[in-house]
């Protein structure tokens, strides 16, 4: 795996959907237990890696399409359980194993402040993981780059309920984005200035309210 972040690793990227969308899975390593965000097709070559750096104690998707067969792999060899907002569960259990629900006003997950971001799926999740040197956001399919601007992925019919989970996303204090999916060459984003992070969510806001779908 690449380290990309201070103790952020990531796996290669895959194309589950057969187009231009790539998926990348993300370990954080941690003294009190890593965690590992999304799910990778690939994530069998790394066992060995991830075992070497303490194993896994929780996976975390931000919602039910990144929930895989994988996810039972890494549960099995390291006894992690999948954790995902309690309104993704059943689409989830169809795929793998759910141990843990996040529940719809739980605000915290193992010192990760919790932010319910639907617009996408129901229970689409985003986490935000507060560090001195800038607070890292995983966002799932949230929000993603593509091609050198940022874009969202909305479920039909629910483009006000995405508007409504950026403008709560903007109000948070970020330095980098972590997406699980990415178009074209950047696979996460860091922003040095609060203002460039606030910027991009707000144009992000304005192409929807302008009826963009993503």
């Amino acid at each position: 795996m690449d380290e990309v972040v201070d103790d952020l690793y990531r796996t290669r990227s895959e194309r589950p959907f057969g187009n231009v969308v790539q998926t990348v899975a993300w370990l954080l390593l941690r003294d009190e237990g890593n965690l590992l965000f999304y799910s990778s097709g690939f994530i069998e070559e790394y066992l060995g890696f991830i075992e070497a750096r303490g194993g896994v104690a929780w996976q975390l998707v931000n919602h039910r399409d990144e929930a895989t067969s994988s996810c039972d792999v890494v549960e099995e060899r390291f006894e992690a359980p999948l954790v995902c907002h309690v309104l993704e569960r059943e689409a989830i259990s169809e795929k793998c194993r759910v141990g843990r629900v996040i529940l719809e006003h739980q605000r915290t997950f193992e010192g990760l402040q919790v932010i319910h971001t639907p617009g996408h799926c129901p229970g689409s999740t985003c986490f935000l993981l507060p560090r001195p040197n800038g607070n890292v956001l995983f966002t799932g399919d949230t929000l993603y780059p593509t091609n050198g601007r940022w874009g969202v992925a909305i479920g039909d019919g629910h483009q006000q309920e995405m508007i409504s989970s950026l403008e709560t996303l903007a109000a948070l204090d970020v330095s980098v984005v972590i997406p699980s999916l990415f178009i074209g060459d950047a696979d996460h984003g860091r922003f040095h200035e609060r203002g460039s992070y606030t910027e991009m969510i707000q144009s992000c806001i304005e192409r929807l309210r302008h009826g963009a779908t993503h």
